[in-house]
């Protein structure tokens, strides 16, 4: 016979224990809170990069500010080739570039010229436009640099390096 002992055989025959109480569960997210910028759609497009800026078509008179070069001091200017490039301009264009600011158009690109190139190009000019009066500008060449694309003709017929002023 067997004999009935005070603990039950099963833990919870006759027990006192209760159910754990469970914590609610949170709502289930909707599609749109289920989207991040981290993880799309495979069979989504992925998204796009930003569109690239448009191209530049002026330099302010702030970033490159011109300076009038009196044309007696033009026309005694060395040889050597230093940290301006220069223009040759009518005196009405010369006043709205400095107020204005330079045109990047490459299909009608600016002229500059190295220091050596500046007593050619004024004769020419002179021999051109008689009447007119002729000034000359100046810029600091690190201004300009990344417009700048060297102009062969010119630099063939001044004898020193002259470029376009065009955006690349």
């Amino acid at each position: 016979m067997a004999r009935k002992t005070s603990t039950p055989v099963f833990p919870l025959e006759g027990g006192d224990a209760r159910r754990p109480v469970r914590a609610l569960r949170a709502p289930a997210k909707t599609s749109d809170e289920l989207k991040t910028d981290a993880q799309f759609d495979l069979f989504d497009r992925p998204p796009s990069p930003p569109p690239p800026p448009p191209p530049r078509t002026h330099i302010s008179p702030e970033e490159a500010p011109l300076t009038l070069v009196p044309l007696r001091e033009a026309a005694t200017m060395a040889k050597a080739a230093d940290q301006f490039l220069y223009m040759v301009a009518r005196q009405d264009e010369a006043a709205i570039w400095q107020s204005e600011g330079l045109k990047l158009d490459p299909r009608a690109p600016l002229g500059l010229a190295e220091r050596p190139a500046v007593l050619p190009w004024l004769q020419r000019e002179m021999e051109n436009d008689a009447d007119e009066g002729l000034c000359v500008l100046r810029v600091r060449r690190a201004l300009l640099n990344e417009w700048l694309e060297p102009d062969p003709d010119q630099s063939a017929q001044f004898g020193a390096m002259c470029y376009l002023l065009c955006h690349v």
